[in-house]
């Protein structure tokens, strides 16, 4: 399987809208948790102990938590974006 690279995720899609990525960082993170996501999958499958499958997760969990944080912070200095954002939660 053939992952995309950084520059793939130009855009996600969010309650019915694409939205463009315009931050470099946000994108090599969301290339990093596919990357997380392949590789647990095999890791899963052979994995015996309960120990191993909980550190993947937590892997995973951690990249999705710093992706989150950078597009908040991408939220936060957009002002338009800010608007909507904090309108809707």
């Amino acid at each position: 399987m053939t992952l995309p690279s950084g520059d793939a995720f130009s855009s996600v899609e969010w309650l019915g809208r694409q939205l463009p990525i315009k931050n470099q960082n946000l994108r090599e993170n969301l290339v990093a948790v596919k990357q997380l996501e392949t590789e647990a999958q095999g890791i899963l499958d052979s994995a015996k102990d309960l120990d191993s499958k909980l550190q993947i997760f937590d892997k995973i969990l951690i990249a999705y938590s710093e992706a989150t944080a950078l597009a908040l912070n991408d939220v936060k200095s957009d002002e338009v974006c800010s608007f909507f954002f904090f309108l809707f939660f």
